[in-house]
């Protein structure tokens, strides 16, 4: 009818669900198979078909140290010199004008005529010539102790051989490209980057290689 007002309109909600968070429920791991004794398998045993070379963090490798330098130096040095210096007995302070006699010890006269004259001469000459020649072939075993973000593997080995109270070391450290690995799990120590190889030795021969105690302490000492 006319004049009637009008039913206001409602405007259906959205429903709406508050969710509670889920609970938090750790991952539980799964328990690592256990094989029996009689099994073939084993965890610790390598895959069949898997690389053999070194690719893991304590796992060994062989070095092939095959090294030779090879240094020449000479030196030839000359030096000469040469000073000569004249003073003659006017230019002093004391003699000639300022003293109308001057003398010198026991009232002795002093010849004017007389000068002071200093010469110097210094000569040096040295020839110096150093060849050496080394060359150092070894195998040794070394361990994988760290393995690098690029896969590059840092090898650290030491050698050490005693016969008749001589004692022989040898270390060899360095970083190796896994692809610088054959198949015989070995590495040429010209592979190795930032690689250092030290031979040293301790013993009867090695003492007997350097000078005594008495010629070391002349050379030092001695200034000519």
């Amino acid at each position: 009818p006319a004049g009637a007002a009008a039913a206001p309109v409602r405007r259906a909600e959205p429903f709406r669900r508050e969710l509670s968070p889920l609970p938090y429920i750790p991952p539980v791991s799964p328990e690592m198979a256990v094989a029996s004794r009689s099994s073939l398998w084993s965890d610790t045993s390598p895959f069949l078909f898997h690389d053999r070379r070194a690719m893991r963090v304590g796992d060994v490798i062989t070095v092939v140290i095959s090294e030779s330098s090879n240094a020449k130096k000479e030196a030839d040095t000359e030096t000469n010199k040469t000073g000569s210096l004249t003073y003659t007995a006017p230019s002093i302070p004391g003699y000639g004008r300022i003293l109308a006699t001057p003398t010198t010890g026991r009232g002795r006269r002093f010849n004017q005529d007389d000068t002071l004259r200093t010469t110097s001469s210094n000569q040096h000459s040295a020839e110096t010539e150093i060849e050496r020649t080394d060359t150092l072939n070894a195998t040794i075993g070394a361990r994988v102790v760290e393995i690098f973000p690029n896969g590059n593997l840092f090898i650290e080995g030491r050698r050490e051989l005693t016969t008749h109270k001589e004692t022989l070391i040898v270390t060899v450290s360095g970083i190796v490209r896994p692809e610088d690995i054959d198949t015989n799990n070995t590495v040429l120590s010209k592979s190795l980057a930032d690689a250092k190889i030290v031979y040293t030795g301790d013993g009867i021969l090695a003492e007997a290689q350097q000078p005594g105690w008495l010629s070391r302490v002349v050379n030092v000492l001695w200034p000519f």
